[in-house]
């Protein structure tokens, strides 16, 4: 078990050095891939504008309910 450890460790200080030492890299997003993270978030906020109508009445009538135990309980006193 405590050998595992040790590899353990060092794997991570392999994997910090590596992350350190590094040289500068020319990344870049060619077109295709930001088109597709555009696309994936306009399909997320049209996924839930569509999930929002559709249970727009549960949600309409759960609040409807707090509100109206809100006034009954007020006119209690």
């Amino acid at each position: 078990m405590k050998k595992n450890r040790s590899n353990n460790s060092k794997f991570k200080l392999l994997i910090a050095l590596i992350i350190t030492i590094s040289s500068n890299v020319n990344a870049y997003i060619d077109p295709a891939t930001g088109s597709m993270i555009f696309q994936a978030l306009i399909a997320s906020f049209m996924a839930f504008l569509f999930i929002l109508k559709t249970y727009w009445g549960k949600i309409k009538n759960y609040f409807g309910e707090i509100r109206s135990k809100d006034k009954d309980n007020n006119n209690d006193y």
